[in-house]
C-alpha cells in the first residue's frame, strides 16, 4: 500500500523524446486503458492557450501530430513503470467562453494499425498461429505466438479488418489477441499463472465488486462438424473436471452449477470443424472461456502501474469464496489533479 506521502508522477515520451517542460506543466490528467478484447487506448488532457503569445498552443504543435509514437509511464515520483505504447489517432480542442482552451489527445496501442480498412482474401495449408504471425508482420509489429498445431486446408477473410478476422479465428479455439508495446500476442489466456501481485481489499483495494452467476456454466460442451474429407461426423467434448486450471479454488463454476442444478449442456454446431483434432481444439478453448465467466466483477484501488491486462492478480480480504486469483481482462489508469493516481481493474475467475 502507498504511504500518504507518495506523490503520483508520470513520464510521457513523443517518439522517443520526453515532453518539454510547458507542455508537461500544461498535463492536466493522464487516462489509459487497457483491454484484452478492444483496441487500448490513452487520452491526454492538456492547456491548449499560450499566454505569452496570446495564441493555441499544441494543438498547432507538431509535438502531437498524428501517428507520433507515445509512451506513458505512470506511478509516483521515484517508481515509475511503462503502462502503455500507441499512436496518436485524434486530437480534440475544445474552445469554451470564460475558460482556457484544451486540448484533448487521444490514441490506440498498435492493435489499431489491424483495424484500419477490410480485406478479402483467402489462405491456404496454413494455421492459425502462422496467420496471427503474418498478419502482425504485415502491420510491422512482432508476435508471439503459441502453436495452434492444427493445419488447416482453407480459410477465408470476408471483407473483414485484420483485427476483426484474426479475432474471429481466435474465438474459435479460445484465444485471445492483444498488443502490447510492439508486440502482438495471439495465445491462449493465461489465468494459470502464477499472480504478478496481491491486492488486499480495505488495505489496496477501496472497492471490489465480484459477481458469482451460474447462467453461462454447463457440465459439458461440445463441438460437432463434418469431416469432409472421411465423409463422416466429428464431435468433441470437454467436461467439467477438464478445466485447465481451478485459479486456487476448491470447485469450478461447471461443477458447482451441475451439483446445485444438475447435467447441462451446450453444443456448437455453426463452426468449421476439418477434422477431430481441429473440434478437441476447440472445444477446449471454448470451454475453458465459458468457465471464465462463472465469477466476474470491477476493483477501484490507488494507483498500480504495475498491473495489466493479461495476467493474474491476487486479491485477499474478500472472503472464503470471492478470495484468491483473478485473471485481469482490463486496466484503467487515471491520473488527475483532483483524485491522483487511481486504477480500475475488470476481473474474471473460473473457480470459488
Amino acid at each position: 500500500m502507498k504511504t500518504a506521502e507518495s506523490v503520483p508522477d508520470l513520464d510521457i515520451r513523443c517518439d522517443g523524446v520526453r515532453l518539454p517542460p510547458d507542455a508537461r506543466l500544461d498535463v492536466e490528467s493522464v487516462t489509459v486503458l487497457e483491454d484484452l478484447d478492444a483496441l487500448s487506448m490513452f487520452t491526454l488532457t492538456l492547456r491548449n492557450w499560450d499566454s505569452e503569445r496570446l495564441t493555441v498552443s499544441w494543438s498547432d504543435s507538431p509535438l502531437f501530430a498524428v501517428g507520433t509514437e507515445v509512451r506513458i509511464s505512470l506511478g509516483f515520483i521515484g517508481d515509475l513503470h511503462p503502462v502503455m505504447t500507441g499512436e496518436v489517432t485524434s486530437l480534440e480542442p475544445a474552445f469554451t467562453a470564460g475558460r482556457l482552451p484544451r486540448l484533448t489527445v487521444r490514441g490506440y496501442d498498435y492493435r489499431h494499425r489491424l483495424a484500419r480498412g477490410q480485406r478479402t482474401r483467402t489462405f491456404t495449408r496454413t494455421k492459425d498461429s502462422a496467420i496471427a504471425r503474418q498478419l502482425a508482420r504485415e502491420a510491422g509489429l512482432r508476435a508471439e505466438v503459441t502453436d495452434t498445431g492444427t493445419g488447416l486446408d482453407y480459410v477465408v477473410q470476408n471483407n473483414q479488418t485484420d483485427l476483426e478476422f484474426l479475432q474471429k479465428r481466435a474465438r474459435l479455439i479460445g484465444y485471445e489477441v492483444h498488443v502490447r508495446d510492439k508486440v502482438l500476442y495471439f495465445r491462449p489466456p493465461q489465468h494459470g499463472r502464477p499472480p504478478s501481485q496481491k491486492l488486499r481489499v480495505g488495505d489496496d483495494i477501496s472497492e471490489f465488486t465480484p459477481r458469482l452467476r451460474t447462467l453461462t456454466q454447463v457440465r459439458e460442451h461440445s463441438v460437432r462438424g463434418w469431416d469432409v474429407a472421411r465423409k463422416q461426423a466429428v464431435v468433441a467434448t470437454v467436461e467439467a473436471g477438464q478445466e485447465s486450471t481451478t485459479m486456487g479454488g476448491t470447485a469450478t463454476g461447471p461443477r458447482q452449477a451441475d451439483r446445485a442444478f444438475g447435467r447441462a449442456a451446450s453444443v456448437s454446431t455453426d463452426l468449421p470443424v476439418p477434422n477431430r483434432d481441429r473440434a478437441d481444439q476447440m472445444a477446449r478453448g471454448q470451454f475453458d472461456d465459458l468457465a471464465l465467466t462463472y465469477i466476474t466483477g470491477e476493483a477501484e484501488c490507488e494507483g498500480q502501474p504495475r498491473l495489466h491486462a493479461g495476467e493474474v492478480v491476487d486479491i485477499q480480504g474478500a472472503g472464503t469464496t470471492f478470495s484468491g486469483p483473478y485473471y485481469l481482462t482490463s486496466v484503467s489508469h487515471s491520473v488527475t489533479a483532483a483524485e491522483g493516481y487511481r486504477t480500475s481493474l475488470q476481473v474474471r475467475r473460473n473457480a470459488a
